[in-house]
């Protein structure tokens, strides 16, 4: 009779444990596959940046008008995605972004001075960002099928593979193996993990194509906020990004492989965050989570820069 109830108990418990386990659909996989693929593609550029600073002869500020590349081909891109997924479909923009986001890798290595370093990094931007924009219209989809927060397990995948390509990057680099053959090598892999998780995208909705466009010109007050708040996060990822393997590499003297170290512990971090934020905002909801997220950064903000001395203030931000 005991045995019977024990059993009755056990079964009970794993049937709970069962229907609170969220489902992990194939089209959920193929997007977090995707998430990750831009993480480990773009991490892997990172720790490679003084190695192309070198080869060319770059100084620090021909370093920086180089990065601007980036940022311009994303800001372009960004601002074009939107109206090519609401024509096509996040599916068949990711499809295309993905393949042309790997295969853009390697091109900085072929740079033969500032122009075409900046011309490469362009063609990179431009890729990432219109995977960014692909990939996060397809999140939304996927997360409403679902029918519970999924989107920051999307994001933890691609600080997970940040964190992996920035060990991986930072292995090859201290072995000596050249960025050119580094990169290719990681554009097959990536290549091909992005025609596998393809197949499985989902066709996304058809009635986002009936939006007004007006918002575009006439942001709202909260619209900017967010935007602000966005800018903000991403300036210092950014920043850690363009610049920690060189500062690590060139003013630390630390080796090729140790310079990776600074994103990966920021991507580990990040990865830390992003894999709790699903729960926190089944839990609080995204108003109330976004003001506490608010709240502690901006405490933390102002103990920092009271307790550091005045001339690592600056820092701050991309300490946090």
């Amino acid at each position: 009779m005991e045995q019977s109830i024990d059993r009755r108990r056990c079964a009970m418990k794993l049937h709970v444990f069962t229907h609170l386990r969220p489902s992990f659909s194939p089209a959920r996989l193929a997007v977090t596959v995707v998430f990750f693929i831009n993480g480990f593609v773009f991490s892997n550029w990172v720790p490679r940046i003084p190695a192309i600073q070198q080869h060319l002869g770059l100084n620090t500020g021909m370093l920086g008008l180089a990065l601007w590349g980036i940022a311009i081909g994303a800001l372009l891109s960004q601002s074009l995605a939107g109206w090519l997924v609401t024509r096509l479909s996040s599916r068949m923009v990711m499809r295309v972004a993905s393949l042309l986001y790997c295969m853009a890798l390697p091109l900085p290595a072929l740079a033969m001075d500032l122009p075409t370093l900046m011309l490469a990094l362009f063609a990179l931007g431009l890729t990432n960002g219109l995977l960014d924009v692909a990939m996060n219209a397809q999140g939304v989809v996927v997360e409403q099928g679902e029918g519970h927060p999924v989107f920051s397990s999307f994001h933890a995948a691609f600080s997970g593979g940040g964190l992996l390509g920035a060990v991986c990057g930072g292995l090859l680099a201290s072995f000596g193996v050249a960025p050119l053959f580094h990169f290719c090598l990681v554009a097959v892999v990536t290549m091909s993990a992005a025609l596998g998780a393809a197949r499985w995208l989902l066709p996304g909705r058809t009635d986002i194509k009936r939006g007004r466009g007006r918002a575009i010109f006439r942001p709202s007050g909260l619209l900017l906020l967010l935007g602000f708040m966005a800018f903000c996060a991403l300036l210092g990822e950014g920043t850690v990004a363009d610049w920690s393997a060189v500062y690590l590499q060139g003013t630390l003297h630390s080796s090729a492989g140790l310079a990776a170290g600074g994103f990966a512990a920021f991507s580990l971090m990040m990865a830390l965050g992003r894999l709790v934020g699903d729960h926190l905002m089944g839990v609080w909801g995204p108003t109330v989570l976004a003001r506490w997220v608010i709240w502690r950064t901006s405490r933390r903000q102002r103990r920092l820069r009271l307790s550091r001395p005045l001339a690592t203030r600056d820092f701050s931000p991309v300490l946090l």
